[in-house]
C-alpha cells in the first residue's frame, strides 16, 4: 500500500483538479489539451493496475476502497471524462470498469 501510494503521487495534478473543489469536480470541465488527455490515461491506467491487482488478491478491497475510493468516484463523477473515456472508449477501459463495479461506483450518466 505504501508503493501504491507513492506510485499514486504521480498523479497529484490530476487528482487535483478532480477533487470537490478542483476545478474539473462533476461537471466542471475536463482535460483541454492533449498533455492533459494524456495524463488522465495515465491516471485511470494506474487504477486498472490496481484493479488487476485486487483481482489477484494482491490488494484488499477494503483497504483499497478507504484509501482511494474517492478518487475513482471523482472520476466517475465528471461527464467529461465518463463520455470520453467509458463511453466512447469503453472497449479500452474494462477493468477501471470493473473496478467501478467492485467499489459499487456509477459512472454519471451523460446525454449524447
Amino acid at each position: 500500500m505504501l508503493e501504491l501510494e507513492r506510485m499514486s503521487e504521480k498523479h497529484d495534478p490530476i487528482h487535483t483538479r478532480l477533487r470537490r473543489s478542483g476545478d474539473w469536480h462533476g461537471s466542471a470541465g475536463g482535460p483541454k489539451t492533449l498533455q492533459e488527455w494524456v495524463a488522465v490515461d495515465d491516471y485511470m491506467g494506474f487504477f486498472e493496475h490496481c484493479e488487476l491487482l485486487l483481482k489477484a488478491g494482491t490488494l484488499k478491497t477494503q483497504a483499497f476502497k478507504s484509501l482511494y475510493g474517492y478518487r475513482v468516484e471523482n472520476i466517475a463523477a465528471n461527464p467529461v471524462l465518463v463520455r470520453a473515456k467509458l463511453i466512447q472508449e469503453k472497449e479500452y477501459w474494462l477493468e477501471f470498469l470493473d473496478l467501478c463495479k467492485r467499489l459499487k461506483i456509477e459512472p454519471v450518466e451523460t446525454a449524447g
